[in-house]
């Protein structure tokens, strides 16, 4: 049923049986737009009470409490002061009348009885706590047994806390509620004191009790307080019903922030988490995972929480906690199929390994033989535990989680380096050795896990020692059928490549170990991500510049292109690795390589061209191009000669690319100049050629600037690219990138003339940020440009753009425009364009502060006005005095929230303070929280 816009109990009804039994989307939708409009109305306070009656459905009560609580919650202030104790009065009796149930209703109404108590507790009914306890105990009400009344007043308790820790209160106000709160702490923990003690309780009031106890512990209780409460809650932990309850009472009186003012409270929890061992190893034993998962959670909390205590007090309970975490950590249980607790462990090492390096030198003496031993065992643990599992029947879901946890224990064995040195890497290569010396009967799980380990750490530490080529000679030694072992193999390659770099010799023996994967689509990703690092670290080797190795790799690379199992990506990363190693090779045999590498693209590119345009064609035209960017991005032949000074003697290779490859580009433009895609990886082959080559591509700057102008400048890569040719060569090409920068103005004056701006908000963003950039660095280049229309200066063209750019909703167009702004407010051959467009400047941004720009962007809209603030100040408060006039004129009457005396206090500041930056912004943030009326909100 369509509901309609008058409130009553009908419409409601129908509303709601709309929402939840009408098939139709579009109706659900309608019915819930109109609740939520109802439930802000005034007359809600009204009709929520008449809602929450048993003659109505279930979903109709609960929607009753439901609004309630919104309108307690969000709503305060509508409520006169006189009728509080009467909406307290019903509030409670309705309680009182759902202590029978629905449950549903009963916590809603519960929740909403708590949001009252928030906003009443701190003066008005500082006694809400106990008065609640007293009435729900002493009040009888019709058809409620005892049972009922206590499960009723233990769900509103334990809501309290709840509604607490979701409100939207200020942290002052936050901390006042917990305070009188906390005022009837003592009964609440007396009453489920004698709950939890009573022989007659049954488990469901124990376990409504142990809730209760979980939610009150997070108001930081004294643990003095609460001591009886968590000792049962190790006791009721061996009740499977209690077990999950019991955990999170315990977790919450352990991850409370203000536990370490109460050592001994905490000391004497020792002892009972020492005790849960033998659950552990019965959960163990059982591969019970959610006992597992309780218990390790309780032990590791403890401990990471109480590093401190737990190595001062590492006698008699210390070290057989910090075994605990331990056993936890290495689980002879496969991960994720078994357990799934283990990586909570890791943490507490992070916490351990920080409190020793907090210790002074002479503690660090005392205790590191301690603490290197633990974590030497760790390391040891953490091998087997990451020894690869058999995942032919695993999920996709558990194989993503086995590849985090791997994630994880990686940056865990990273920040152990960190304490333990290159002493931990020779510790993994000794058992590495140990595990081959026995070629060929090894176990290969355990030397993948070693390698992981290794690369682990190599590939982000700067890691030194003759550890290191015991390793290399292991691994040409090592079964590359095996799939697993062989992609580890790879990635320890790929970690050792800036040590290669120094040690170039066994370049020819690890490369082979890598190059076969690429055959392998299931290892060829891995080996394109080894080669790509290898190739840009060692381009320059010897053994790449000379010799046949590198023309061995470009053939086997080209190879594994041509065959076509890769994927997009990946082809864009072997493309790169192949130029890194081109460009190594002498100029000769580079050219020649390369011929035969592009050989295949360009004659496709020019197959293409000739056909009609198709899906498939494009398809296929986007792949090549962009195929031939990556290659130009890395086929640069600028290298650094023995005393550390790039040498680029020049840039043949990428030149013989784009000199075959614009004639065709042309003809890709004229066919495909509608399609943006194809556009666009036309625009990023020029981007990374021009890149590449620099000085040396001034040759091509001609015929490029004519390939581009037949191309609608409308996406952000096209003016970035014009951008790149601008700052590169406007000094020895200018009539040319005039011609460039005219067709990007000519393009957004005919946007704008068809209203088309708003429309493009990342063409406009990068033409500002453009225009911006030739105002700081090449301002003659820019006032001698061509107009964009006959009459229209360039500088009118950037201010009038620069002016619409200040009211866009999109972040970055409006940063732009105060961009080129602040620039041209510093270029004295620009005062012409302040005085022109800085009054209507000004006004835009004063609207913006004022409303129309979101709070983020304060602080760039400030900058702006301080940089006008700067030419001229005597200019700069007419301005300002003009906007107060206008403000007056227009807004004040409608919507102005300011006074006249804080918009003349705001001018007076803005002019003494404009030439600190921070001050200006602060009284911008001030003044415009002021004028959108919220002055005070955080």
């Amino acid at each position: 049923m369509e509901p309609t816009g008058e409130i009553t109990l009908v419409h409601i009804q129908a509303a709601l049986e709309s929402l939840y039994n009408d098939p139709n989307p579009q109706n659900k939708d309608a019915a819930q737009k109109w609740l939520i409009k109802a439930q802000r109305d005034k007359s809600a306070w009204n009709w929520c009470f008449q809602l929450l009656n048993s003659a109505y459905s279930v979903e109709v009560q609960y929607f009753g409490a439901n609004v309630l609580h919104y309108k307690i919650a969000n709503c305060w202030n509508e409520i006169p002061q006189e009728q509080i104790a009467d909406l307290r009065q019903t509030l409670m009796e309705t309680v009182f009348r759902y202590a029978t149930g629905p449950k549903i209703v009963l916590t809603r109404t519960c929740v909403a009885l708590a949001a009252l108590v928030l906003h009443l507790v701190t003066g008005y009914w500082d006694t809400a706590v106990n008065d609640i306890i007293h009435t729900l105990k002493n009040v009888d009400f019709a058809g409620a047994t005892m049972v009922q009344k206590f499960i009723a007043l233990l769900e509103i308790l334990t809501v309290l806390p709840e509604e607490l820790q979701t409100s939207r209160l200020d942290k002052a106000t936050r901390r006042d509620v917990r305070v009188g709160l906390t005022k009837g702490a003592e009964q609440v923990l007396a009453l489920l004191l004698q709950i939890l003690t009573d022989a007659s309780s049954d488990n469901c009031a124990k376990e409504k009790a142990l809730k209760c106890l979980a939610s009150w512990l997070v108001l930081e209780l004294p643990p003095d307080l609460t001591t009886n409460h968590v000792s049962l809650c190790f006791d009721f932990i061996r009740q499977r019903e209690l077990f999950e309850v019991s955990v999170e009472g315990i977790l919450a009186a352990l991850n409370s922030a203000h536990t370490h003012a109460y050592p001994a409270s905490i000391e004497a929890i020792f002892p009972k988490v020492l005790a849960l061992d033998p659950l552990l190893n019965e959960a163990i034993k059982n591969q019970d995972q959610e006992s597992l998962l309780g218990i390790s959670k309780i032990v590791c909390a403890l401990c990471e929480h109480h590093t401190r205590l737990l190595l001062a007090k590492i006698e008699p309970f210390g070290a057989q906690l910090i075994q605990m975490v331990l056993k936890i950590t290495s689980f002879p249980l496969q991960y994720p199929t078994e357990e799934a607790a283990s990586p909570i462990s890791f943490s507490f090492w992070y916490s351990l390994q920080d409190e020793f390096d907090a210790m002074d030198q002479q503690r660090q003496q005392n205790w590191g033989r301690f603490i290197h031993t633990l974590f030497f065992t760790l390391v040891d643990k953490l091998v087997v535990k990451c020894k690869h599992p058999d995942m032919s029947k695993w999920s996709a879901e558990e194989k993503e989680q086995y590849r985090v946890y791997r994630i994880d224990v990686s940056d865990t064995l990273m920040y152990i380096f960190n304490l333990l040195g290159p002493g931990m890497l020779q510790f993994l290569v000794d058992i590495l050795v140990r595990q081959c010396s026995q070629m060929p009967n090894y176990d290969w799980g355990i030397v993948e896990s070693l390698l992981f380990c290794f690369y682990s750490i190599v590939e982000s530490c700067d890691a030194e020692g003759d550890f290191m080529t015991p390793v290399v000679n292991i691994l040409p030694k090592l079964d590359m059928t095996n799939q697993y072992l062989a992609e580890t193999c790879m990635y320890t390659v790929g970690a050792l490549a800036e040590w290669l770099t120094y040690r170039t010799e066994y370049l020819p023996v690890l490369l082979p170990i890598v190059i076969p994967g690429l055959r392998d689509p299931s290892l060829a990703l891995t080996a394109v991500l080894t080669l790509k690092r290898i190739t840009r670290e060692c381009r320059f080797c010897e053994c790449f510049t000379k010799g046949t190795l590198s023309i061995e790799l470009v053939v086997a690379m080209r190879d594994a292109l041509h065959v076509g199992h890769l994927k997009g990506q990946e082809s864009g990363w072997l493309v790169q690795s192949i130029g890194h190693v081109l460009s190594a090779l002498q100029e000769d045999e580079c050219l020649k390589q390369l011929e035969l590498v592009i050989a295949r693209y360009v004659v496709r590119v020019e197959q293409l061209c000739q056909q009609q345009p198709t899906q498939q064609n494009r398809a296929a035209l986007i792949e090549d191009i962009s195929l031939l960017s990556h290659l130009q991005s890395t086929l640069d032949r600028a290298k650094q000669d023995d005393a550390g000074n790039i040498i680029v003697v020049n840039q043949r290779p990428a030149a013989l690319v784009l000199e075959k490859m614009i004639p065709l580009l042309k003809e890709v433009v004229k066919r495909y100049f509608e399609d943006a895609e194809t556009i666009h990886v036309v625009t990023q082959f020029f981007d990374k050629s021009i890149k590449t080559m620099m000085d040396h591509a001034t040759v091509f700057v001609t015929p490029i600037t004519e390939l581009l102008v037949q191309i609608t400048p409308n996406s952000s890569a096209l003016v970035e690219i014009i951008q790149q040719i601008i700052s590169v060569y406007s000094d020895v090409k200018q009539p040319e990138c005039h011609k460039l920068l005219q067709c990007i103005s000519c393009h957004l004056q005919h946007l704008t003339k068809a209203g088309g701006l708003p429309h493009n908000p990342d063409i406009v963003s990068s033409s500002l940020d453009l225009y911006a950039n030739l105002i700081r660095k090449k301002t003659p280049f820019i006032l001698a440009a061509l107009p964009p229309i006959e009459g229209m200066s360039m500088m009118e063209h950037a201010g009038k753009l620069s002016h619409s750019g200040l009211y866009f909703c999109e972040p970055p167009v409006v940063k732009a425009a105060i961009s080129l702004i602040t620039e041209a407010s510093r270029q004295a051959s620009l005062q012409e364009m302040i005085t022109h467009f800085g009054q209507a400047w000004l006004l835009a941004l004063m609207d913006n502060i004022t409303g129309n720009a979101g709070r983020q962007l304060l602080d760039f809209i400030a900058d702006g006005l301080f940089a006008l603030s700067k030419p001229n100040v005597t200019v700069f408060s007419q301005w300002m005095n003009f906007w107060k006039n206008e403000r007056i004129k227009k807004f004040e009457a409608a919507n102005g929230k300011e006074t006249e005396a804080q918009r003349n206090h705001f001018i007076q500041q803005l002019i003494r303070e404009r030439t600190n930056k921070r001050k200006v912004r602060e009284i911008c943030t001030q003044f415009s929280m002021l004028a959108r009326g919220l002055h005070g909100v955080s």
